[in-house]
Parts: C-alpha cells; structure tokens; sequence
C-alpha cells in the first residue's frame, strides 16, 4: 500500500479530490504516497455512488452490520475490517470494508465486493442499506442467493427423504417440517423477487442460471446432488440450527419479519429441542 512513514510526507487523504470526506478516515490517515490506482478509486467512489460531504452521525440499524454490539461499537465481525460508513445524497448509507480474508463471510451476509480501496492487495466489499426501511437492503450478489437458496433446498431435501425413511426417529415430524420450510422459503422468495429488477429472471452470474423464482424451490434435488445429501438426523439438525441461526440474525430487508416470523415457528418445534452429540439426536 506503500505506507511510508516519513512525518514530512502527506497524508492519503490530502491526495484526493475530496479531503474533507477522507480525512477522519483510518486510510486516510497514514502518511506517504499512496499508489495512483487507490487515490482514482477513492475519486470515482464519491461519483460513483453519490457521496455526500455532510457529516452525520452513524445509526445504530447501520452499525449492527459491522459490530456484534452496534450500542457501543464492541466485537467488531471478523470480516468486517478497516469499516468506513458513508452517506448518499439518495438517501442511503454505504458501508465499506477492506478484509484480510473472510471473503465468502462478506459474501454470505449481503457485501458486494467493488474495486479496491484499501490497498491494491487487498479487496473492498460494499453494503447498500436504505435510510428509508432503516434495515439494510444491500445489493446482493447472484453467489449469495444461490449458496443460500441451496442451503435452503438441501435442508428440504432431507425432509422429503423423511417421508420414505420410516427408520428416521423424526420422520414423524417430516409433515409439519415441510409445510414450515414451505412457508420460510415463500418469504425469502418474496425477497428476492422484490430486490431484482422485474427485466432480471435468472441469477446470471451463476453457470447454470437458475431462474430467481427457482432459488429456494429447486437448487437441490435428490440423485443429481446425492453426493452432498445429510446422511443423519444429527447432521440434519445441526444443519438446520445453523441455517436458521444465519438467516435470523440476517436483518437484512425491509420486509424481514415474515422471515422471522418463520424462523420462530420452525424453531419452537419439538423437533429442535433436542441437541447433536457426535452427529447423534438427543431428544
């Protein structure tokens, strides 16, 4: 990044077309040359996504998505470093993050990845989220539909198994399972549809570009994907815990509590009051 610490030097901030916007900033900070490519990054971000140069003050809705504890700024998420917040003149918050790491995190919980603005070995994620809705409503990518559609349908694809697998100690509850998944998946799926353009109908960066309606219907099915099916029901609810710990603690639409309110039914069944030991059902 070339970060020369020579006190004579400028600061990064100083190099850019708009200093009074970079200057609180750590980036902004650091004393030296800052290499070319960074610096027009930084100009054509403002252009880009309409920065505004007014200050504010950073809402808690929006600092959730960077910290564990958004009240007091604590436990900072691992995929969440060097977090800049920014304001549009479209009434819009940005937040941006330069991670060593922990792509598919950034991925997985609505960061779009942009060009570099941190430092050229480094890359930067981007999160767009609604003054209006006060939640966030990021621009998701076609990976993070896909890799949770296919969470969703692999999950569903072991109930159906329940219904022939008579063996299954919670093969009984494979029915009201069903019909909850059901429920979870038409929420997400009114999401969805609701953040792509109506001209958008498949998930285009994906090589078999499903169709957005398909996503959490059939991203998964039995002897095509048999290779990655959960072999138990210990596997399955542990799966099951955790999908429905990330997809609950998501916050990121402005429609999320039907959702949520999915999630809750699914997870006050008897079924998940057990718990998995070494891959077990403990009822």
């Amino acid at each position: 990044m070339g970060l020369f610490t020579n006190s004579t030097k400028s600061k990064f901030y100083t190099q850019t077309d708009y200093p009074d916007l970079y200057g609180g900033r750590y980036w902004g900070n650091h004393r030296g040359k800052e290499h070319p490519e960074i610096i027009a990054n930084r100009n054509r971000f403002v252009k880009d996504y309409n920065i505004s140069i007014v200050g504010f003050k950073e809402p808690q809705y929006v600092s959730k998505h960077i910290y564990e504890f958004p009240e007091d700024k604590g436990n900072r998420f691992d995929y969440c470093d060097h977090p800049e917040v920014y304001k549009t003149t479209d009434r819009h918050y940005i937040i941006i993050v330069s991670p060593h790491g922990c792509h598919d995190k950034c991925i997985e919980n609505g960061f779009v990845e942009i060009y570099p603005m941190y430092s050229n070995s480094t890359k930067t994620y981007m999160k767009k989220i609604s003054m209006d809705f006060k939640t966030a409503e990021p621009m998701m990518s076609d990976k993070f539909w896909y890799n949770l559609g296919r969470r969703h349908c692999k999950l569903k694809t072991y109930v159906d198994y329940l219904t022939i697998n008579k063996s299954s100690r919670i093969a009984k509850h494979s029915k009201t399972l069903k019909n909850r998944l059901i429920h979870l998946a038409s929420a997400l799926d009114d999401i969805v549809c609701d953040i792509y353009p109506r001209d958008v109908h498949c998930l285009e960066t994906i090589e078999s570009k499903p169709r957005i309606t398909s996503v959490f219907y059939n991203l998964f099915h039995f002897n095509r994907d048999k290779d990655a099916m959960i072999q138990d029901d210990g596997s399955f609810l542990k799966e099951l815990e955790d999908y429905l710990e990330f997809v609950g603690r998501l916050n990121l639409y402005h429609n999320n509590d039907k959702v949520n309110k999915e999630v809750k039914k699914i997870s006050k069944l008897k079924i998940t009051k057990g718990f998995v030991s070494n891959g077990s059902l403990v009822i």
